[in-house]
């Protein structure tokens, strides 16, 4: 148990390191990466929705079908 207390002790430490680093040689500002990220998230957003209410159209479809077959077959 000490030695996977010491892994995820060192997982962390190399986690911050890289984070703190990646912030200190970033070719850009923080307010460019700041747009950029919310530009990013945007648009992950904007196409998770998309397929969200693509899919919510097929499947209201399918019950719709599905719900045709049954009245017939009463």
């Amino acid at each position: 148990m000490k030695k996977f207390g010491t892994f995820i002790f060192g997982a962390l430490l190399g986690a911050a390191t890289g984070g703190i680093l990646a912030l200190l040689f970033a070719p850009t500002s923080g307010q460019v990466m700041r747009e950029k990220l919310q530009e990013r998230y945007s648009s992950i957003r904007n196409e998770v929705n998309e397929a969200a209410a693509e899919k919510t159209r097929e499947l209201r479809e399918e019950l719709a079908m599905m719900q045709k077959r049954e009245v017939r077959t009463e």
